[in-house]
């Protein structure tokens, strides 16, 4: 186990979340594949961005079922050990994460869902 995120590196987190979004296979499959390599690492910044990538991907565009699930897999580490450092709620903490990804002018397409609804 790894010690919980240091106040400096909740900063980083989101500092990543509201960096621009890496470029992007177009065909899901690809897509698919290399979000699962950048998940499989284990690495905090590294899942977060691949929260943030699936997660604007989903609101512009949309996502595959495949996709959808790699979302609730990225956002679900993330999520939780926020929750134990910062003491906050899920939803908080959801709104905290949302408002983070949407933050540099990407804003969800009209009668979007609740922040991490599939």
């Amino acid at each position: 186990m790894r010690p919980l995120l240091s106040e400096q590196q909740i900063h980083d987190l989101f500092d990543v979340l509201r960096s621009e979004s890496a470029p992007e296979d177009k065909q899901w499959s690809r897509r698919f594949k290399a979000n699962a390599e950048r998940l499989a690492s284990g690495d905090t910044f590294t899942v977060a961005s691949v929260a943030r990538d699936i997660y604007r991907r989903r609101e512009f565009r949309g996502v595959s079922t495949g996709e959808r699930d790699q979302l609730e897999a990225a956002f679900k580490p993330i999520r939780t050990e926020l929750r134990l450092v910062l003491d906050a709620p899920t939803e908080e903490i959801d709104q905290m994460l949302v408002a983070a990804i949407l933050e540099r002018g990407h804003e969800p397409r009209e009668g979007s869902r609740s922040p991490l609804a599939s």
